[in-house]
């Protein structure tokens, strides 16, 4: 039995009507994500939150004030030196991971971006394992970083993040740095000051491309070399090759 042209045409409006809502759905999740997500912001030991937002809105200079002021009262054999280095760098790092995987809005707008494939990098679980690796090569000694994690294997709450701690510190008495939460402005706060449970990720994320690194190749790049056929694009992030002093 052959269809009508009738039954053909009604076939075809209802493919389109699929597509069309389906399509509709998408884009006002993403809306939903790009413009309404609750804005997390630093939480000061000193003045919390209100002082914490102050912070995500200061110019970037005091904000390396005030996050090596943070570090440093960590503990009194952290070098001041290290610390400022440290809060510099964290800083500056997060805005350029902005810039290089093209990240706007919030966290969550492009986490989705990168689950559907519109941006190639920019999970929370993948700014962290960047921001760890760039501090982590600096070999600071009076300075160490673990990787944290929140709600793990939730799918909408969990969250990654490091942790700053002086020597022989436990993370629970460190010092949270969030690349993720906000783009391009690095929020942090104290682990037992936290609105997130954060406990320690003992494994790193599998799979992961190579992070940009301020040392002018990837980090993943000097760890092993991509097959001379591959795609840039496809296996790492251009090298930036700039100093984030």
């Amino acid at each position: 039995m052959t269809s009508t042209p009738l039954a053909g045409s009604s076939s075809r409006l209802i493919y389109l009507f699929r597509i069309s809502f389906r399509t509709a759905a998408a884009l006002a999740i993403v809306g939903l994500l790009h413009g309404c997500c609750r804005h997390s912001t630093t939480i000061a030991t000193i003045g919390g939150k209100e002082v914490g937002e102050q912070l995500d809105r200061a110019p970037t200079p005091e904000r390396i004030k005030a996050l090596s002021a943070e570090i440093r009262m960590l503990s009194p054999n952290i070098s001041p030196r290290e610390a400022a280095d440290c809060a510099s760098r964290a800083i500056n790092y997060t805005t350029l991971l902005t810039t290089t995987y093209g990240l706007t809005g919030n966290g969550e707008f492009n986490s989705l971006m990168v689950n559907i494939g519109v941006k190639r990098r920019g999970q929370c679980f993948q700014l962290a394992d960047d921001l760890k690796a760039e501090l982590v090569e600096e070999k600071y000694k009076t300075l160490s970083f673990t990787r944290v994690i929140a709600h793990r294997d939730s799918f909408f709450r969990e969250h990654n993040c490091i942790v700053v701690t002086g020597p022989g510190q436990s993370f629970e008495k460190g010092l949270v740095l969030d690349p993720w939460r906000n783009p391009g402005v690095l929020r942090w706060a104290r682990v037992e000051l936290d609105v997130y449970p954060w406990v320690l990720r003992s494994t790193p994320n599998p799979g992961a491309p190579a992070a940009p690194s301020s040392h002018g190749n990837s980090v993943a790049e000097r760890a092993s070399k991509p097959p001379a056929k591959a795609s840039p694009a496809a296996t790492s992030v251009p090298a930036r090759g700039v100093a984030i002093r």
